[in-house]
């Protein structure tokens, strides 16, 4: 018997109420234009995120490329004056002391392989 009141009284509370307007199509393409817009913010944000961090990744590149290009050249000195000091203690003809990095690399490799030390 409780539970038949119950229902009549939720029954009458539905009647009492007013009806629910339907949305307009104006406003559910509002709702849906807000929801995207704020979907583009976000994905805009990451985006923004992401190019932040690779444009760091990429400084870090250019940085360790020019270390690694400075270490290379002072390797390339240290042969190099090295090569000089032992041909110059084995008294070679003055021609053949003289090495330049104008030669090709293929006579640079040749006239090193030739003194081997």
């Amino acid at each position: 018997m409780v539970e038949t009141t119950v229902r009549n009284s939720s029954r009458n509370m539905e009647k009492e109420l007013p009806p629910r307007p339907r949305r307009t199509q104006v406003e559910v393409l509002h709702d849906e234009i807000y929801t995207l817009r704020q979907r583009l913010a976000r994905e805009n944000e990451e985006k923004g995120r992401l190019i932040d961090e690779l444009k760091e990744e990429n400084t870090y590149l250019r940085r360790q490329v020019r270390e690694h290009n400075k270490l290379i050249s002072q390797l390339a000195n240290t042969m190099r004056d090295a090569f000089t000091k032992c041909l110059t203690e084995r008294r070679l003809p003055e021609e053949e002391l003289v090495i330049t990095g104008s030669g090709n690399k293929r006579e640079e490799i040749r006239v090193y392989s030739e003194f081997d030390i």
